[in-house]
């Protein structure tokens, strides 16, 4: 019979040996060697949706949207756009261009587009952060989407299926709002528990595409997907019109590896058609 110190050391041995399994490799070599020797932890290859936020008319830089668009085409992908909604009903030649192009790629397929907010603000009150769904209260959540959604009737000729907060900040509130949309039926990096009547996206952000944020980053990209391959799907999210020359180089390897991995990109409500209905998915 084994000493009560055996066993002990075993249980501790045990727990080394997890935690060690567990860690995110040192090296992007390493990390690679460990893909290579088992790419999907023994499951399938992933399915990826790219959520790419803050599109905004009012901004005016579509040049980083057309040059997504372009590639996701040329590789044969989807991608997913967050629409910041205030700005659709501009009246200038130039906003009327973009909503040209964004009714264009709607219609194309390769892009779908998703409600990400009406003004994407953040302040203070009291001393405490308010988020535009977060603190701001119900009605003012309410009137947010429901004018985002009038916004894209009015001026795109469609509605937005789904919802994804901005700064991923939401309460209570949200939840109620997306309720009573007669339209949205999928949160976005939601919660991580069901909602009545919506299929949510969890938000467990490992990997991130930018690492920190507005950075796509390759090399930690492959590092954290290491330790968090085997998963059925990644929402990874990232924000185009920041990214300079050598991020969007970045972004592209981080493509390449993951086509690389059989990894099929698709839209969020194709991933959605394709995890069980309204759950909570982590």
């Amino acid at each position: 019979m084994k000493s009560p110190l055996t066993f002990l050391f075993a249980i501790a041995l045990a727990i080394f040996m997890m935690n060690f399994a567990s860690a995110e490799p040192k090296t992007l070599e390493e990390s690679l060697a460990i893909i290579e020797a088992d790419p999907y932890n023994g499951k399938e290859p992933p399915l990826v949706v790219l959520k790419l936020d803050d599109l905004c008319v009012a901004w005016n830089k579509p040049q980083a949207w057309q040059k997504v668009a372009d590639f996701a085409r040329e590789r044969g992908i989807k991608v997913t756009f967050g629409i910041i909604t205030t700005g659709l009903d501009k009246d200038t030649p130039e906003a009327e261009a973009y909503r040209e192009w964004i009714r264009k790629e709607h219609d194309e397929g390769t892009v779908e587009f998703w409600h990400h907010g009406l003004d994407h603000k953040r302040w203070e009150e009291d001393g405490e952060p308010v988020f535009e769904f977060k603190n701001s209260g119900y009605e003012h959540q309410q009137d947010h989407i429901t004018r985002g959604q009038q916004l894209a009737r009015e001026n795109l000729g469609f509605v937005f299926t789904a919802f994804g907060a901005p700064f991923n900040a939401f309460d209570a509130d949200t939840a109620k709002a997306l309720q009573e949309d007669p339209d949205i039926n999928i949160w976005v990096y939601g919660p991580g528990h069901e909602v009545e009547g919506l299929t949510v996206l969890s938000d467990p952000r490992k990997p991130n595409l930018e690492t920190p944020v507005l950075k796509p980053n390759y090399e930690a990209f492959v590092k954290n997907y290491a330790t968090n391959r085997g998963r059925p799907y990644y929402v990874l999210q990232g924000h185009p019109h920041n990214w300079n020359d050598h991020q969007w180089e970045e972004f592209v390897k981080v493509v390449d590896f993951l086509q690389a991995q059989k990894a099929e990109f698709i839209t969020i409500t194709e991933l959605t058609e394709r995890l069980p209905a309204k759950s909570a998915v982590n």
